[in-house]
């Protein structure tokens, strides 16, 4: 929602300063009175390169950005609370949200835009980009007057990633009011009493209604039990060396431990064997769940080439008995390479 302003123009007049060349002092001010200026700055900006300067609301008020340059122009710009995009428009120079305002007996345009609730101790990004260069004043700032009827609540967390078969808890701050919980895909993501569980590979998102009608959403991404690492290629290697590592590993249907292990040959001569493998799998506090060694391993890879082996650490012989979320997981990878011209 978007309206104009009157109180960012009384706070630049005093400023009685032009439009020239200033630095960015950084750090956050305080205005008198109901208001909190979390940016009240002078910036030059290059053309077409994006601008960005965070800021972190301490309520969940009203707030209220004023941009003010020497003369309208084109512009770009996004705002996110986190991860989360707010606010983003294309601006032109007949937007009906600029505003002119009288600083040293000329006319400066000011454009206005403004978000009725912030999210509190989340940071924010501003992020800007002008068709040109250009000087600019930028103000950001937070009506601090509580509504009539308060409500503070908020929900704690807009985004999550979670690992399909795992858990994680969102929940609303600030009121004592019953919340009903809601998945826009319970194939994808479950949710009771605020603890999300992922069922697949998917997207949803969760929204709390409380009984007052107030909504409140998350977004889930839900990935795969598994780790993953990207294939390694020969422009990223170093000649006279190979490589050992895990790309993927995961859980069978039986609940053993599968381990597919890339061998990069870069050594300028055909790898035979490798020997003394040692594949150890950890969990993301560090624990063991299972270790894979092998004496020795014949293989045929030619310089430049890679081969995929599989590897399988018995459920038997796993650590870590219980399942374990492998995307968040570690893995060390260590064998000799046994290699003839």
């Amino acid at each position: 929602m978007k309206k104009r302003g009157n109180r960012i123009l009384v706070f630049v007049l005093m400023l009685a300063l032009s439009l020239t060349s200033f630095i960015y002092p950084g750090g956050k001010a305080s205005a008198a009175g109901e208001y909190n200026t979390y940016i009240g700055d002078f910036y030059s900006a290059n053309a077409n390169v994006a601008f960005s300067i965070k800021f972190t609301p301490e309520n969940p008020y009203y707030m209220e950005v004023a941009i003010l340059v020497p003369e309208r122009t084109t512009f770009s710009y996004n705002l996110y609370a986190g991860d989360e995009k707010i606010e983003s428009a294309d601006v032109t120079a007949s937007s009906v949200f600029w505003e002119e305002l009288s600083l040293d007996g000329s006319p400066y345009p000011v454009y206005y835009f403004t978000y009725e609730s912030a999210t509190p101790n989340v940071e924010h990004t501003l992020s800007l980009t002008f068709l040109e260069d250009t000087n600019i004043y930028l103000s950001v700032t937070q009506d601090q007057t509580a509504p009539a009827t308060p409500d503070n609540s908020y929900i704690n967390k807009t985004s999550m990633t979670i690992t399909k078969g795992f858990s994680d808890t969102v929940k609303v701050v600030g009121t004592s009011e019953k919340i009903t919980w809601k998945s826009s895909n319970t194939k994808v993501a479950a949710v009771k009493n605020g603890k999300v569980t992922g069922k697949k590979a998917g997207k949803a998102t969760i929204t709390a209604t409380s009984a007052s009608g107030k909504s409140y959403s998350c977004s889930v991404v839900v990935k795969a039990n598994q780790y993953t690492e990207s294939k390694m290629k020969t422009a990223n290697a170093v000649y006279g060396n190979s490589y050992m590592y895990a790309r993927k590993v995961s859980y069978d249907k039986k609940g053993n431990l599968v381990l597919k292990v890339d061998f990069l040959n870069f050594l300028g001569r055909k790898i035979t064997a490798v020997k003394n493998i040692n594949i150890q799998v950890k969990n993301k506090s560090g624990k063991v769940i299972g270790t894979y060694t092998l004496k020795s391993k014949k293989v045929s890879i030619t310089h430049g080439k890679t081969k995929t082996l599989t590897f399988t650490i018995k459920k038997s012989k796993l650590k870590q008995k219980k399942t374990q979320d492998l995307r968040l997981a570690e893995v060390v990878s260590s064998g000799t390479s046994i290699s003839r011209y």
